[in-house]
């Protein structure tokens, strides 16, 4: 089933992306700055008030992606306690001075996930060599990833989808079907009908798309969710009639 991941930080946020067709989460805590690994409690309640498959972010801090060796040791002790707490999947991505994926860092997570899943957020596009990069999290066993099309030497957090499907069809085609792809940012219900009729790629990731208002303070508005959902599917059946599938 095509994946809608919504970004949530509280129960309410939760349980209004699973209502409104939500088919996973992304939780994490301070959302506006690009998010960090929320806490005990918020994992507890989260995993005991929905249904679908919760991604735990795993970020020590909002300062940087380049972690020192006691945030390594720090993000390995934040999943070993959320895997106490139920989670069995996790977000995350770290650099290297170099701009590379740090590799000791990710695959110390590797070691602290066990044969839980690893799913990579927007940081690896950060790299100055993206194809690369996925090379590493594929040998790492991710799962998923997530992607806005984002050229290197951008100097944001993830692109826009809507300004990069170029980018992201040479992604796609590069990935083989070999790691899971979601479309994020810049996700709304205005566009995400075009993105996936444009990239062929049909999961997607939405944040303040989701939100009224359309920022990252604002809560998951059910209703929105709801709306996303129909027209990914719309487009969906869409793609697929073209296809011939």
């Amino acid at each position: 089933m095509e994946k809608l991941e919504i970004i949530v930080e509280t129960v309410e946020d939760a349980l209004a992306a699973e209502r409104g067709g939500a088919t996973q989460l992304d939780l994490k805590s301070h959302y506006p700055c690009s998010g960090v690994t929320p806490s005990a409690g918020a994992i507890e309640r989260v995993l005991a008030s929905v249904s679908i498959p919760v991604m735990v972010m795993i970020r020590p801090h909002a300062r940087s992606f380049v972690p020192s060796k006691d945030d390594i040791k720090t993000a390995c002790a934040e999943v070993r306690q959320a895997k106490k707490l139920g989670a069995v999947n996790f977000l995350t991505g770290f650099l290297s001075d170099d701009h590379k994926l740090n590799k000791d860092a990710l695959k110390a997570i590797r070691d602290a996930v066990g044969e839980c899943n690893l799913h990579s957020h927007l940081a690896w596009e950060l790299t100055d060599d993206p194809e690369e990069a996925m090379e590493v999290l594929i040998t790492l066993a991710f799962k998923s990833l997530r992607t806005g099309g984002k050229s290197a030497g951008s100097d944001a957090f993830g692109g826009n989808v809507a300004d990069a499907t170029n980018n992201i069809i040479k992604i796609k085609n590069f990935a083989n079907n070999r790691i899971e792809i979601l479309l994020a940012g810049g996700i709304t219900i205005d566009n995400v009908q075009d993105i996936i009729l444009r990239t062929g790629v049909t999961n997607i990731h939405c944040g303040r798309g989701a939100r009224t208002p359309a920022d990252a303070q604002s809560p998951v508005d059910q209703e929105k969710v709801s709306a996303i959902r129909e027209a990914q599917l719309n487009a969906i059946g869409a793609l697929n009639k073209k296809l011939k599938i």
